[in-house]
């Protein structure tokens, strides 16, 4: 029971700090486009209210892994920028996952590719 309250204490405290941290930029529809500078997060808003598809990048030494929960009901595209190579990431509807791109430098992410 002690233990329950606990992750549940926890998870809202991630769940605040995803949502709310710094590292997160929202697009408010599918005519926008928004990168992301100097941080690891992107939010994409769903055509439908309330949901949207999560991704973040983890720069490696030669690699960088994007990671995304796509909670829409409908596909989303994300550009990949880096230094020297972009790559379109398209998510399914309802899709988590990860996928590794070999470029490294300054990676952006944008909606729509």
């Amino acid at each position: 029971m002690k233990t329950t309250k606990h992750l549940a204490a926890f998870g809202a405290a991630l769940a605040t700090t995803l949502i709310a941290g710094p590292a997160y930029a929202i697009s408010t529809g599918p005519a926008t486009s928004h990168a992301v500078h100097a941080a690891t997060g992107y939010t994409v808003a769903c055509n439908s209210p309330g949901d949207t598809a999560n991704f973040h990048y983890k720069e490696g030494t030669v690699h960088t892994t994007v990671y995304f929960n796509n909670h829409c009901t409908h596909a989303v595209n994300v550009k990949v920028s880096a230094a020297d190579a972009h790559r379109c990431l398209t998510t399914e509807a309802g899709e988590k996952g990860n996928r590794l791109y070999l470029m490294k430098g300054n990676v952006e992410l944008h909606r729509d590719c």
